[in-house]
Parts: C-alpha cells; sequence; structure tokens
C-alpha cells in the first residue's frame, strides 16, 4: 500500500519536475545584472518584469515565455519591459523559435488558442532612447 501511494505521488510530480517551469517576477534582473533564459525550462512572467538600465537579459533559441494571465502581484497584466539602457539579447531560429505566448497556451497545439483568446497578457515592451 505505501509502495501505492509513493507511485501516485511521484506519478503528480513528475510531469511537474520535468517541466522545468520556472516563475519570474519583478527583481529577477537588476541594474549591472545579466541573466539567461535557457531553452531547457519554461518561463512564467508573473507580473511586470522589468529589465533595468544597465542590466542584459539574454534569452536562448527555443526557450518559451509565458505571462501569467491573473498575476500574483499587484499588477493588472504580466510582461516583459526591457526600460530604457536595459539590453535584450534574443536570436531564435526558424527550427527553435524563442516563444512569448499566455500561461494557458498550449504551444504544442497551434489552433489551442484563437483570434477570441486575445488580451491574456501584456507583451514585450521595449523602451528607448529614440
Amino acid at each position: 500500500m505505501l509502495m501505492k501511494s509513493i507511485l501516485a505521488v511521484l506519478m503528480v510530480l513528475l510531469p511537474v519536475v520535468l517541466l522545468g517551469q520556472v516563475t519570474i517576477n519583478d527583481g529577477f534582473i537588476n541594474s549591472g545584472e545579466t541573466k539567461t533564459l535557457t531553452a531547457n525550462n519554461t518561463y512564467l512572467l508573473d507580473g511586470l518584469v522589468y529589465v533595468e538600465d544597465g542590466a542584459v537579459l539574454n534569452i536562448e533559441a527555443g526557450t518559451v515565455i509565458k505571462g501569467k494571465e491573473v498575476p500574483t502581484t499587484a499588477d493588472n497584466t504580466s510582461a516583459l519591459i526591457i526600460a530604457r539602457g536595459g539590453k535584450i539579447n534574443a536570436v531564435g531560429t526558424a527550427s527553435q523559435p524563442i516563444i512569448f505566448t499566455a500561461e494557458s497556451d498550449d504551444v504544442n497545439n497551434p489552433t489551442d488558442l484563437t483570434y477570441n483568446d486575445r488580451n491574456l497578457w501584456g507583451g514585450v515592451i521595449l523602451l528607448g532612447y529614440a
């Protein structure tokens, strides 16, 4: 009986561990820091996440970044904001695109979200010195 209970728990937890989902919120990357998002994880933006002036965010090809639809923060939405002076290096390829999408998107099913499923998250915002 104990073995069955342990197996049942492992069957529930194993997909979560294998998924490699990492939640990111504001303060993840501060001025003077360099952070890299790797393709072996799925990243969940919880609220407004800023790449501050002097910070560098590298995103590997094949990385999936999702915006949390109902943030646990006081923010109304989730978004990645590259502030003036912040840098983002994100170069995907045709076979390994970098995907920015909503939390509920099954990236393996191209038809799970439709045109009516818009406004699920805030997007990527680039602020510059133009």
